[in-house]
Order: structure tokens, then sequence, then C-alpha cells
């Protein structure tokens, strides 16, 4: 596999365990702190040529298989061919073969670190029942959700029978769950990541365990157990395959940067199930005739109405399903064409002369602000202060996305550009953590704003960027798609800085 070509920077596609990408995906790792290329991974999501092709791949070798129509049809025909040898349905455990091992691990996306199965038990579905531990708590239920939900629509049943258990829960300092000890459980404590690890095990051949050491990675063992029972369960029968798992992310943090709008509501779960867990979104704003600035986040998922309950603010149905939205204010630069109030409200905050224009300028309306004017951080603070009040973790500020752009008046000559920006957004940062102390930052740069048919992307003056991260505070992240070299920015990484890294590619 290989990259072939370059896509546009207005969607972002998903990184999974391990990954690459297709149009700017992302991987964070916030234990090394470390900065990554895109190499051979568990899951990538490719947009081109107007399509979205899914590959499930590893660095093993391990075959890779798109989801397309073929695969489409071979989970097709599995889950045919099991539901007719289903019919009479008296408990059996039988045997899987190694091509029916090879198909059975096809269905999960990404594929986990460590699996293996030898057998599967059929049975009719209202034989089974899910359990929790005796002392789950309200996170450890919601978990298990999902897997009712899967029993309940596709098999019509309740799972509360009693000749098959589910057991699902944490494991306590014991390396037990209600006194069964699973035989990874001290492994589970070594492995990279492991606040998401998780791990599932057969007991004898009338029990399955899923346990994990916080919910979070309890809620990835559930959904890797929905992925293997989905193709295989109807209303006369279900095949549950006896599976040992140990599972971990290689990076803390997968996600998808700049939803693409209008985002399909049915997407956003899909996503979320593929154990992605961070979703970038670009957030504009509107200035108010009391010329406050209020952000939007909204079009993102409210063209439908059913998007209002389960991914609106403050995002709750997002954290339930481990996802975490990630408001970014939107690129300085587009302050002034895409957000409405901002040049009558604002006008000593439009950029001077002729450098902060975009090279697309006539065509976009993209001019670099003055950003030495104390009325930014006024903004930036207001701005802030309403996104922390959704309750979410952090907020990125995304910089002026021409590399080029200059405001003229002496201040910002004198300070640089991207120096004066990334000086407000941090005052403004830290006007806000007064009222909320555990508000995080981020700093986007993603160079844009060309002119048309020129050939490639010029970067960030180095001279500003090097000034920036001499004084950037190590808790602000540092996230580039394009405009700064991997060479400065593992520069920063050495010397302890957090570096989120998106890629543009086209995979083939």
């Amino acid at each position: 596999m290989k990259a072939t070509g370059v896509l546009c920077v207005v969607c972002m596609a998903l990184v999974g365990d391990r990954a690459p990408h297709g149009a700017p995906i992302f991987v964070e790792d916030t234990a090394s702190r470390a900065c990554f290329r895109p190499e051979a991974n568990d899951l990538g999501l490719i947009f081109g040529g107007g399509t979205l092709k899914l590959a499930s791949l590893r660095p093993d070798g391990g075959a890779g298989q798109e989801l397309n129509g073929n695969y489409r049809e071979s989970v097709k025909s599995q889950k045919d061919s099991d539901k007719n040898s289903m019919n009479s349905v008296p408990t059996e455990t039988k045997s899987v073969s190694g091509s029916e091992a090879e198909e059975i691990k096809r269905c999960l996306l990404p594929l986990p670190h460590e699996i293996s199965v030898g057998h599967k038990v059929v049975l009719a579905p209202g034989d089974i029942g899910i359990r929790l531990r005796k002392t789950a708590g309200p996170a450890e239920r919601n978990t298990v959700a999902q897997l009712r939900q899967l029993f309940k629509e596709q098999a019509g049943v309740e799972a509360t029978g009693d000749k098959f258990e589910i057991l699902v829960g944490l494991i306590d300092n014991d390396g037990a769950i209600d006194g069964i000890k699973p035989d990874n459980a001290e492994r589970l404590k070594e492995v990279p990541n492991n606040e998401q690890a998780y791990l599932i095990q057969p007991v004898q051949e009338n029990r399955l365990i899923v346990g994990a050491l916080s919910e979070k990675g309890l809620l990835y063992g559930v959904t890797t157990l929905c992925q293997l029972i989905e193709a295989n369960i109807t209303k006369e029968a279900v095949s549950i395959p006896l599976v040992s798992v140990l599972d971990w992310p290689d990076f803390d943090d997968r996600g998808f940067w700049h939803m693409p709008r209008p985002m399909p509501l049915q997407d956003i779960p899909w996503m979320a199930s593929l154990k992605l867990n961070k979703f970038h979104c670009a957030t504009n704003f509107d200035v108010l005739p009391d010329n406050k600035p209020v952000p939007q986040i909204t079009p993102y998922f409210q063209k439908e109405p059913a998007g209002e309950k389960e991914w609106s603010i403050p995002f709750d149905e997002a954290l339930s399903r481990g996802v975490e939205v990630i408001p970014g204010i939107v690129h300085m630069d587009f302050f002034e064409s895409g957000s409405n109030g901002f040049t009558s409200t604002y006008p000593e905050l439009i950029g001077k002369g002729e450098r902060p224009k975009s090279g697309a300028f006539e065509r976009t309306k993209y001019r670099a602000p003055c950003a030495s004017n104390p009325r930014l951080i006024e903004i930036l603070t207001e701005l802030m202060t309403n996104i922390a009040s959704w309750g979410v973790s952090t907020v990125y500020v995304w910089t002026t996305e021409y590399p080029g752009g200059q405001c003229e008046c002496e201040a910002c000559v004198k300070e640089g550009q991207f120096q004066a920006e990334v000086r407000s957004a941090l005052t403004a940062w830290r006007n806000v953590r007064k009222t909320y102390p555990e508000l995080k930052l981020g700093l986007f740069f993603g160079a844009g704003g060309f002119t048309p048919g020129e050939k490639w992307f010029p970067d960030y003056p180095k001279e500003a960027v090097d000034e920036i991260l001499a004084t950037l505070p190590k808790e602000v992240r540092m996230c580039v798609s394009l405009g700064i070299d991997d060479d400065v920015l593992k520069d920063y990484v050495d010397q302890g800085g957090l570096v989120t890294r998106c890629f543009i590619v086209s995979l083939s």
C-alpha cells in the first residue's frame, strides 16, 4: 500500500489503532508525547473518487479487506449458511475451521492485537443471558447497552436466558470478575494505553467474559463482541465465537479531524463502533446585536432532527459511545467572511494592507486579522468561555490558514502574524481557566488558502514557528496538517512537547 495523491483539507479521514489517512486524520499519544508518521495500520478510512472505502490492515502482513460489495456478500453468505445450520437450535458447541476463523476475524474493525478462535456455540437467542458483575456502577451498566440492543433488534429477546452467559465487568484488584479470574488479567495491566484495553475469554463452553480495567476499555470490549455476533444472529438462532482476545490501542487518541458537513447521522455511531474516540469539529461564530460572539457547532449534526438529541451540546450521546467532541474555533482568516456581524462590530480587526489576503482572496475573501489588536483576545475569551460551558475537555484555536498572511500594521509586523495569533489564544485560554481550570488548549496549523493552480503548499515562516515552539507551554498541544516540517515537530517532541500530526493522503 502506498500514498498516491493529495486530497483536500476540507474533511478528515479516520485513523484506527495504527493508521494512515485519507484527508487529514490524526493520531495522538499523550503517554509518550510522540509524533507519528503514517505507517502500517489496523484501520484506515479513505476518501477518494467520491467513495468511502474501509480497510482492515495489519503490519504483520495479515490480509486487508475493503468493505465493498464483495465483502458484504461474503458476510451475507456466511450468515445465511449459519442460519441454515441453526434451524434446529439445540445448544451445540462446534469446532471452527481455519478458514472460518479468518472469516470471523474479518468482521472486526480494527483487528485486535491478539485473537484466537477454535470453537463457537450455537443456540437460541433466548437461551443467552447478559450479566454485569454484581458491584457494577452506572458507567459499567451503560457499556452493555449496545449489546442488549443488538439482541433486542435482531433477535427480539432481552437476553436474560440461563444456558449461556456473557459476563461483563471491570476486573478487581484481585484480577477477577465476580470471583472468576481471566487468564490475561495481569497482562492487561502491562499493555500500552491499558485504560482503553480489554480482554474477551471463554470460560468452559457456557460462558464468555468481557473484562477491562476501566469503563472505556469495557466499552471497547463490548463493541468487539457486538461485531463478532451481529453477522450471525437471527430470531431463530445465534452463533457466538468462543474467542480469546487481548487488545489495546497503540495510540491514546484516534479520530476524525474536521468532520464533514453535513454529516449523515448514521455515520457517527458507526465511526464510534470503530473505536475512534475524538471528533474534531470546526466551530464558527456569529456576533449578536449585543456585540457578543456566539460559537456555532450545530450545522454538523442538526440538519436532521434526530441529531439534536444524540449529537448536540453537551454531547452526552457521543460520550456514552466513548467519543469526545473537540470544538475548534475556525481559522482566524475565516472570521471576516464566515462570521455574521464580525466586520461591522470589529472593524479594527480587519487585516491591514494587501499581505493579509490569502492567495484565493478574490474567491473566498479570507484575510488574516490584525492579531496584535487586544480585541482579538476579547473575542477568543468569549468564544472559549462559551465552549467550555458545553462541558468539553479541550478547545482548539485554528490559526490563519494561509502561511503568507501578514497584517501590515506596525505592531503585527513587529511581533509576527502567527506569534500574535498564538499569544492572543494563550492569553484568552488563561483568562478562561480562571473559571474552567481544567480546560485544555490545542493550536492547529493547517496550511491552505493558496492561489488556484499553485502546485505545492508553502510552509509557515520558520522563524515564526521556532519562536512559537520555544515559548509554548508544554501542556498545550500543537496540531499540524501541512506547513510545518516533521523534523521541527520531532525536535519539539524531544523537548517534551505535545504534537498531533494530521495526514492528508490517499491510499491504494
